[in-house]
């Protein structure tokens, strides 16, 4: 079994890691994330939280709440802050490659706050 290393504290088997390639539209690339702040050094991993029906992360099918983002256009996104990695993605002109791996059980340990706070934001909505 092949291992890659993702330069965070763990590895990554190879065959869990899924390339996303998507093409920018005038609304972006169509997903949300989230990933530590400068002052949150504890947290590591940026996480998709949201992919927006009808965007080009939408239409692909290939990315899920709670897939932790390792690579973007090669660049590694391991323990870079949320701002960092925003930066990363939106200086994207055309074309982005992400490497993927699905973490629910980090995302939810990392974040579940988050979803928390998200699934109670839906629900007043209604």
């Amino acid at each position: 079994r092949k291992e890659r290393d993702d330069t965070a504290a763990s590895t990554v088997p190879e065959e869990d890691v899924r390339v996303v390639v998507l093409k920018k539209r005038n609304d972006g690339f169509g997903f949300n994330i989230v990933g530590p702040d400068a002052d949150n050094a504890e947290a590591k991993g940026i996480y998709i939280t949201m992919v927006r029906p009808g965007s080009a992360a939408g239409e692909s099918g290939q990315l899920e709440i709670g897939d932790r983002v390792v690579t973007a256009n090669g660049k590694s996104l391991a323990t870079m802050t949320q701002e960092q990695a925003t930066e990363v993605l939106v200086a994207v002109d055309n074309i982005l490659t992400l490497e993927v791996v699905s973490d629910v059980d980090g995302f939810s340990r990392t974040y579940g706050e988050f979803l928390a706070l998200e699934e109670l934001q839906k629900q007043t909505k209604q």
